[in-house]
Order: structure tokens, then C-alpha cells, then sequence
């Protein structure tokens, strides 16, 4: 799309999922949905081939969650999602959705989120 419109086209995920395989081994995508955790998972294989790095990544569902948040109740969504983190197997840890960012800052790992590493790397290449 960039080389059709002739400007540079950023997705908000791409850099976390650089991240995430620059730091090799196991990923743990973590969503409240499997239509989320599928297309991130598809992103983390195509940067680590693109990276030559070999990675092993497992999709985590929070069951729960999404109903949670859908229904205003953010504590129950984001101590959920915590509880997942704590869980995941993965040495790194990522969110699949820009939404569930607040449920790492109570994390006791390092979490990988979107919106923080988007924003970051596109202000990295507007300077």
C-alpha cells in the first residue's frame, strides 16, 4: 500500500511484533478473542521470517474478558487478563489489543502493547 499511495504506511502492531521476535523464543500473544489472536500470532510469524528469527508462538484466549469489558465491568476484564499474563509460558508476552494495555501496568513481566511502540517508532521516522 505504501508503494501504491506513495507514502509510508505504519500498522500500530508492527513494531511490538519486532519486538517481540528480536527477542526470540517463545511469544505468548494473549486476546480476548480468537479473531484478534490470529491475525497477531500471522503478524509475529511473517516479522520473524522476515528477521530470519525462529520463534515458537502460543495464542492465548482469556475467557471471560471480552464479555467483561463489554459489560463496564474493566477491573474483572483487566484482573483477567493479568491473571493470563502471569500464566502465559512465553518469555515474551504480548496483548493483541490495543484495549487491554491497562491490564499489564498491574503485570509482574514485561508486557509488549501496541499503542506505546507504534506511536514511538512513528515519531522515530517522522524525525
Amino acid at each position: 500500500m505504501a508503494e501504491r499511495l506513495g507514502v509510508p504506511v505504519y500498522r500500530v502492531d508492527e513494531a511490538m511484533a519486532d519486538e517481540a521476535v528480536a527477542g526470540g523464543g517463545r511469544v505468548s500473544v494473549i486476546a480476548t478473542l480468537p479473531t484478534t489472536v490470529r491475525p497477531t500470532a500471522a503478524l509475529l510469524r511473517e516479522r520473524a521470517e522476515l528477521a530470519g528469527r525462529a520463534v515458537e508462538i502460543d495464542e492465548v484466549v482469556v475467557e471471560g474478558a471480552f464479555e467483561a469489558a463489554v459489560a463496564g465491568d474493566r477491573a474483572r476484564h483487566d484482573a483477567l487478563v493479568a491473571a493470563a499474563i502471569e500464566a502465559a509460558a512465553g518469555e515474551v508476552i504480548v496483548l493483541a489489543q490495543a484495549s487491554m494495555a491497562s491490564a499489564a501496568e498491574e503485570a509482574s513481566r514485561v508486557v509488549l502493547t501496541s499503542p506505546e511502540r507504534g506511536v514511538r517508532r512513528l515519531a522515530e521516522n517522522l524525525s
